[in-house]
């Protein structure tokens, strides 16, 4: 597995999900996030291991150039970051007036909240790269 493309896989989601917990802990003024950020970002951490893992798995199959793996990088961490802005940014989320009943998730918010959002999503851009990896494996060996 070549080191470099796990790293730019690997990195771009950790920078993006870094910079959210700083804001939580600093700007949004999260005491919740305070406690646990260290773990977050171990799991977060392990868990975007994994799915570097397995692009390279994919890649080995039939090798991709860095600017297409550069591009994938991004777009793991795009769900992420649209999570963010709609959550953060365009709809934010008053968790005590939801919690009281008070006021419903929009479809936006609901999405984006929902614990399946970033595991489908990525996991969804992961098998865009094995089909294109196999057309492209496929399409050469004819």
């Amino acid at each position: 597995m070549p080191l470099k493309k796990f790293m730019m896989i690997f990195i771009p989601y950790l920078i993006v999900y870094t910079f959210y917990l700083i804001y939580e802990v600093t700007i949004a003024n999260n005491v919740d996030v305070e406690g646990w950020w260290p773990l977050a970002l171990a799991f977060t951490a392990l868990y975007q291991a994994l799915v570097s893992i397995v692009y390279c798995v994919i890649d080995k199959f039939s090798p991709s150039s860095y600017q297409y793996t550069a591009v994938y990088g991004l777009l793991f961490s795009l769900p992420f970051a649209i999570s963010f802005l709609i959550s953060e940014v365009f709809y934010p989320t008053d968790w005590y007036e939801v919690n009281i009943g008070e006021v419903e998730l929009n479809a936006a918010q609901a999405m984006v909240q929902s614990s399946l959002f970033l595991p489908v999503t990525i996991g969804l851009i992961l098998l865009t790269h094995l089909i294109i990896r196999c057309l492209i494996c496929f399409g050469n060996s004819r």
